[in-house]
């Protein structure tokens, strides 16, 4: 609508990840629910396949611990 090719649009998602669960760092949202860790994988991988050219995780709680758990659930160590 604005004139911009669609194909030089990058789509992004904010996606909470609940690491911990019962972590209280995050607001608890009202709008939708947090991801439980053991489905991260399967999420960014259904959001890659409907088009999201990026995925910026939010980690409850956010510590290098969280960041360990995610990598692990990535198959990234």
């Amino acid at each position: 609508e604005v004139g911009r090719e669609p194909s030089t649009l990058k789509r992004s998602a904010c996606l909470l990840v609940d690491v911990v669960p019962g972590a209280t760092e995050r607001p608890t949202p009202k709008d939708y629910a947090a991801i439980p860790l053991g489905e991260l994988a399967t999420t960014l991988s259904r959001m890659r396949d409907v088009g999201a050219d990026e995925v910026i995780l939010v980690c409850n709680p956010i510590d290098e611990s969280s960041i360990r758990s995610v990598a692990r659930a990535l198959g990234r160590t």
